[in-house]
């Protein structure tokens, strides 16, 4: 494989690790707290970044519950969010 297509091939998998990450987190709230260690800047995707640091923040400043439906309105307005598809791609991290 040549360095190009190993590049793809790992940005993929990062991709794929960090949405899986996050989706987790979405999905069991409780699960931020056993990832005290995981930084925004440990995400690759500065979209990713975001949106760790916002749902750190509900979860462990604002006491809120996350969820797909209260992230929706999040992926709707804000721009690096929209920019990977928006409500679209909340699904696709669910997925992962």
């Amino acid at each position: 494989m040549s360095d190009n297509l190993q590049d793809i091939a790992n940005l993929d998998i990062e991709a794929n690790l960090e949405m899986g990450i996050l989706g987790s987190i979405i999905l069991n709230n409780e699960m931020i707290d056993s990832l005290e260690f995981l930084k925004p800047e440990h995400f690759s995707y500065s979209a990713h970044q975001k949106l760790f640091k916002h749902l750190k923040n509900c979860i462990q400043n604002e006491d809120k519950k996350i969820g797909a439906p209260t992230l929706g309105t999040y992926f709707k307005l804000e721009s690096s969010m929209k920019d990977l598809g928006g409500v679209d791609h909340l699904k696709r991290i669910l997925a992962s």
